[in-house]
């Protein structure tokens, strides 16, 4: 039986690469073994991770990922700074 390899990206709060060896593979899922000899079987990708045929495709999915972050980030800080100038802006209706 040959050995394959994927790439697992885990992108939580630090993301990190590692290479995972699998058992089969279907066109959304991986199996591989785990510490117990069982076969498991995981989503290709999901919101936090992804697995990938090379670490450099890895690599540029944490790319694009962060840079999602990041933009969704700048859309959140200009709405935010809208609002705070808007409380900023608030007067009494009562202050004479």
């Amino acid at each position: 039986m040959n050995t394959k390899y994927k790439y697992l990206l885990e992108f939580y709060h630090r993301p990190t690469i590692h290479k995972v060896e699998i058992s089969r593979e279907t066109t959304v899922s991986v199996m591989y073994m785990d510490e117990d000899g069982k076969e498991r079987k995981a989503s290709k990708t999901s919101r936090h991770h992804s697995y990938h045929d090379t670490w450099d495709e890895a690599r540029d999915r944490a790319l694009v990922m962060a840079d999602e972050r990041v933009a969704h980030a700048r859309r959140t800080l200009e709405v935010e700074t809208g609002r705070l100038g808007n409380i900023k802006g608030m007067k009494n209706p009562e202050a004479a």
